[in-house]
């Protein structure tokens, strides 16, 4: 198991899933994502600077489904956040 260490910005919004969505969305419609790009971010910064080609399926569900195991190695396998405060980050992993 690996691991790849990444970062996202985007503005401020007062609901946290709301914000992941469009950033979720953002990063589908470049293209940064496996398997459109096996390894997005090995030329890193890759995030709204790096190489992208736009999306290669039809929809964020259809590029999980196809990634398999690997996951797409970006933001898209980060499905949602926790709406209560709480110790840490709590995530729901696709």
């Amino acid at each position: 198991m690996g691991g790849h260490c990444c970062y996202y910005f985007v503005p401020y919004e007062e609901d946290i899933n709301s914000a992941l969505q469009t950033l979720r969305k953002q990063e589908f419609e470049a293209g940064r994502y496996n398997p459109a790009i096996p390894f997005p971010f090995d030329n890193w910064p890759s995030q709204t600077s790096g190489t992208a080609h736009g999306a290669k399926h039809a929809s964020i569900e259809e590029a999980l489904e196809e990634s398999h195991a690997d996951g797409t190695r970006s933001i898209l396998d980060m499905e949602r956040v926790g709406s209560r405060p709480g110790f840490g980050v709590v995530v729901q992993l696709s």
